[in-house]
């Protein structure tokens, strides 16, 4: 492979609200909001989920992902200073307008005129992101800073004991330079399939129907979703990204060092491991601690994975994700 201009991630970091909230307590409160308790056992048992992290009032998607931006910059031996674009994946954002990374830009000092945007994929919005950073790395030289931040709690009804349990709050971020390299960021996969829109999401609250119409059911404001077939989705396409992304760099999925998947439950990951007959211990596990954090899943697992020793010189990296859309995607890199 001949050397040219790649992506390479320099630096990753993550941030988590210092709220830590068991299963326990997730019943009591769904309890005290008039639904049925939750299980401990049938939540670990059938998610893998055992405790998350809970932003308060004072952490919005903006604070938490400037504080994991930052920390990947620390990372990357660089300042705010060395940024030239910011994309933020969130489905939660501060507000309507302006857009999550505005805010980012200015909690973090960044150069004026950078461009800096939002974009919702749902929980695959960090590969999306991911994918336009690095066509901005390679087209244009830009370094950027890739952010998946939520605070899903704001829009989790607390009395649905189906949707309450599996949630958590955090930000991750990576920061991506041009190098000249044989390695960095190889390919990207992604695709969607819009028949599937009504198995994940908040049905008001937008143009369709917004927050004002007479009547309106405040239940309606917080995500609604249809498990059975979001989990029959995303056992099936974890495998076929896997497969296409191997597939494009032709090797097996036995040669992954390391695999860093969305996590929104541990038992679509075993199954899609088993489909791939890929070893559970190169996958870092998050979701027992943090729950499903939407977009920020996969740069939380990378910043977990960088701390536990995952990510080696020359090691083969896949992440992937699946949410709602239906969206899906994956990229493929030699780690540098």
């Amino acid at each position: 492979m001949n050397s040219k201009i790649r992506s390479v991630i320099t630096g990753v970091g993550r941030a988590l609200p210092s709220c830590v909230v068991t299963n326990q307590e997730i019943a009591e409160s769904i309890q005290r909001h008039g639904g049925e308790p939750s299980d401990n056992a049938w939540v670990v048992s059938h998610t893998g989920i055992m405790s998350r992290h809970i932003a308060d009032s004072g952490e919005p998607a903006s604070t938490l992902g400037a504080t994991a931006a930052a920390h990947a910059l620390e990372r990357a031996g660089k300042t705010p200073a060395d940024v030239d674009e910011i994309i933020v994946a969130t489905c939660t954002p501060d507000y309507k307008i302006p857009s999550t990374a505005c805010l980012i830009h200015a909690l973090l000092g960044c150069r004026k005129g950078i461009p800096a945007t939002d974009l919702n994929a749902g929980c695959t919005g960090f590969i999306y992101a991911l994918r336009y950073a690095d066509l901005a790395c390679r087209s244009e030289g830009n370094r950027v800073l890739v952010i998946g931040t939520e605070v899903l709690s704001s829009i989790t009804n607390p009395g649905d004991r189906d949707t309450r349990p599996l949630f958590g709050d955090g930000a991750g971020a990576v920061f991506l330079e041009p190098m000249p390299h044989d390695a960095g960021i190889l390919g990207f996969v992604v695709g969607a399939d819009g028949t599937g829109h009504d198995l994940l999401k908040v049905p008001a609250g937008g143009s369709a129907l917004p927050a004002t119409t007479p009547g309106l059911d405040p239940k309606l404001l917080y995500l609604r979703m249809n498990g059975r077939e979001v989990y029959r989705f995303a056992t099936r396409i974890i495998v076929e990204v896997v497969n296409h992304l191997c597939q494009r760099c032709t090797i097996a999925p036995a040669d992954i060092n390391a695999l860093i998947p969305h996590q929104a439950n541990w038992r679509i990951i075993e199954s899609a491991a088993r489909t791939l007959d890929f070893p559970l211990d190169r996958i870092p596990a998050t979701i027992q601690q943090f729950g499903n954090t939407s977009a920020a899943s996969i740069p939380i697992g990378l910043s977990i994975a960088h701390d536990q020793g995952y990510l080696r010189p020359g090691y083969w990296v896949v992440v992937c994700g699946f949410g709602a859309g239906l969206t899906w995607g994956g990229a493929i890199m030699r780690w540098v």
